[in-house]
């Protein structure tokens, strides 16, 4: 998994596009998204967003699925 492979799946997956975290308890909202179609292979991504703001993503996951 490399930065670029990771960056080309968010901007396929978020770009232009509204996001509604998951029902994670704790303290930052979490986004997960499964089976994101990359390179016609499946990918997960975990995100969230630093202190609440839309410019700082922090992404904690992204691997490929079976």
């Amino acid at each position: 998994m490399t930065q670029e492979l990771v960056l080309n799946i968010i901007n396929k997956e978020l770009n232009g596009k509204k996001a509604k975290p998951t029902n994670y308890q704790g303290k930052r909202k979490v986004f997960i998204r499964k089976r994101v179609d990359y390179d016609n292979k499946k990918y997960k991504l975990v995100f969230w967003f630093k202190d609440g703001t839309t410019n700082h993503l922090w992404i904690r996951n992204c691997h490929q699925q079976d």
